[in-house]
């Protein structure tokens, strides 16, 4: 009997259309720098928080939900 691998759900990133991630700070081409939210609720409270900082609203983002292993 094989074992499935286990899940722990899903981590929340922003991914912009040039895919470019939010760090936390700034865009980051990097992908392992992308600052990780623990659920849907808390990424999209903080894009709303995030609307008026500068560094954020230079790229329109979309929130993208990732596999954690």
């Amino acid at each position: 009997m094989s074992k499935l691998p286990l899940f722990r759900g899903f981590y929340y990133i922003f991914i912009s259309a040039d895919n470019y991630v939010w760090n936390g700070s700034n865009w980051s081409f990097s992908h392992h720098e992308a600052k990780h939210y623990k659920s849907w609720t808390a990424a999209k409270s903080a894009q709303h928080q995030l609307q008026f900082n500068p560094y954020f609203k230079a790229k329109n983002s979309e929130i993208k939900a990732i596999f954690k292993p």
